[in-house]
């Protein structure tokens, strides 16, 4: 099974709840599909898991972990039961780690679920209108991962697949890119971001990890400087970053601009071999934020 199939079964899975409102109750959304939440003292790096026992299914998940992330891994689970999906995590990376790595390193089963578990905690037609005309910045991502009791991570990245502008969201560890997720605009442009390279000297990022910082300076530099493409030429990069010191893992909300005579963009003029799995998209606001 695919991502857009799984986003698709998120959505329908959210209107048979008759789910209104953000944040989303994962415990009531485990209840009604038979599974009684418990909070375990797992080892490091073990998110959660779902077993059986005497006719009754439970939902394991890391009490030491942060709320947000067993938020995520409840609805992971429940992904596996509603997709239908086996659970392969053998070792399983925590939520937040899985998705660094590539969806061609992971199997297909985990990577659909976590795109079941995303749709569900930050879904398109709630999220669509709290972006349009909003500046992909670090407060932005911060005040909708407090609205949708979500992941900076899980918020930005659905920020990315729902936007129109050409945006990149990266994530380093101690300075090396692990993963670049770009917009649908900015990989029509060329925008790519390769995984593996360190950050830019001068990045919002870069700067933070030297001075050991959470939070702190923006940066505008050459598109070049993150994308080795072509197309970079015509573009500047404005980024905004966060730090977290421990693991020096630094998050980078990039957003591409185009300068001169930058070649026009058809915005979502191409499209991926999945596009027609995905249920049109209306962009209202079907279901309400809580105030």
């Amino acid at each position: 099974m695919d991502e857009n199939t799984a986003i698709v079964r998120a959505r329908d899975f959210l209107k048979r709840h008759g789910v209104t409102d953000i944040p989303i109750d994962v415990m009531t959304l485990a209840a009604a599909e038979g599974f009684q939440v418990l909070h375990k003292d797992l080892p490091d790096g073990e998110s959660g898991s779902t077993v059986e026992r005497r006719g009754q299914r439970y939902i394991w998940i890391n009490a030491n972990e942060p709320t947000q992330r067993q938020r995520f891994t409840v609805l992971h689970e429940i992904a596996h039961h509603v997709l239908k999906l086996p659970s392969v995590h053998g070792q399983a990376p925590s939520a937040d780690d899985a998705q660094l790595l590539s969806s061609r390193r992971r199997p297909v089963e985990e990577v659909a679920c976590d795109a079941f578990a995303s749709e569900c905690l930050v879904p398109y037609s709630v999220l669509k209108p709290c972006i349009d005309d909003r500046a992909f910045t670090v407060t932005a991502v911060q005040d909708l991962s407090v609205r949708f009791d979500a992941s900076q991570h899980c918020v930005a990245s659905q920020w990315i697949k729902a936007s129109e502008d050409a945006l990149a969201f990266v994530v380093a560890n101690d300075r090396r890119i692990q993963v670049a997720f770009p917009s649908r605009t900015a990989k029509e442009a060329g925008l790519r971001i390769a995984n593996g390279r360190m950050l830019p000297t001068g990045s919002a990022a870069d700067q933070l990890v030297r001075a050991s910082a959470t939070d702190g300076p923006s940066s505008e530099l050459d598109a070049s400087e993150w994308s080795l493409a072509d197309a970079a030429a015509h573009y500047m990069a404005y980024e905004e970053a966060t730090n977290y010191v421990p693991k020096q893992r630094t998050y980078s909300f990039v957003t591409f601009e185009a300068v001169g005579n930058a070649p026009r963009v058809a915005v979502h003029a191409a499209r991926d071999d999945d596009d027609d799995l995905l249920a049109p998209l209306t962009g209202e606001l079907s279901w309400k934020p809580k105030r």
